[in-house]
């Protein structure tokens, strides 16, 4: 039991470093998305005036 619960949480450090990871490319992704909106929105308040 004791072994596979030393598996267990090398297996779930993998997965939150996996997880870290994965986390801060969603997040580099949703920055990008934001900074994209709010260019249309700026562009379209050029416009505007």
């Amino acid at each position: 039991m004791k072994l596979v619960k030393i598996l267990d949480v090398f297996e779930l450090i993998d997965n939150i470093e996996l997880f870290i990871h994965l986390s801060e490319v969603y997040s580099g992704y949703i920055f990008y998305n934001e900074d994209l909106q709010l260019r249309k929105q700026s562009n379209r308040t050029k416009y505007k005036e």
